[in-house]
């Protein structure tokens, strides 16, 4: 059975994953030929089958927490005190059930977050500064290059054609 990547990333142009360089002797199934993969070839979202029952019920309940609480910086201490677990045993519970780190599926996340806002036309006018800044984003450039390498676009161009559909609508 195949899960959903996080956050219901759909299409190529948003399956993209940001996963470290791994050595292609990499127990945990990543890509050895750089370091992005999109979910057609990266073990992301993918393996909940694989992963044993005990960690997938903390990803589990890690993966609510972030979600019941979308936007806001979650630290890793506090998903390790939800989950019950060390941060070690997240790590793994996360690498186990979605090849990537906890950090690296936060980050999914929190872009996700943005760009649902960014793509919502029915939102009153924002800036993309302000959406970032919502979610955590302070760097603007780092986050605009996570943003362009995770969807193919700017944020900015996000934005200007949710504006565009607004108003031809």
């Amino acid at each position: 059975m195949v899960a959903d990547p996080p956050s219901g990333v759909k299409g190529p142009a948003l399956s993209v994953f940001l996963l470290p360089p791994v050595s292609s002797t990499s127990s945990h199934g990543s890509r050895a030929d750089g370091n992005v993969a999109t979910v057609e070839d990266s073990p992301s979202g993918l393996n909940w089958s694989a992963a044993s029952p005990s960690r997938r019920l903390v990803v589990a309940r890690a993966e609510s927490y972030v979600r019941a609480h979308p936007d806001a910086a979650v630290p890793i201490s506090t998903l390790c005190r939800v989950a019950g677990v060390s941060e070690r045993g997240l790590r793994n519970a996360f690498r186990s059930v979605h090849g990537m780190s906890p950090k690296q599926y936060l980050l999914i996340e929190r872009l996700q977050g943005v760009r649902r806002e960014l793509t919502d036309a029915s939102r009153r006018p924002t800036t993309v500064t302000h959406v970032a800044a919502t979610y955590g984003f302070f760097e603007l450039g780092r986050f605009a290059a996570s943003y362009r390498q995770a969807f193919g676009e700017a944020p900015s161009d996000t934005l200007r054609a949710a504006t565009r559909r607004l108003r031809a609508g």
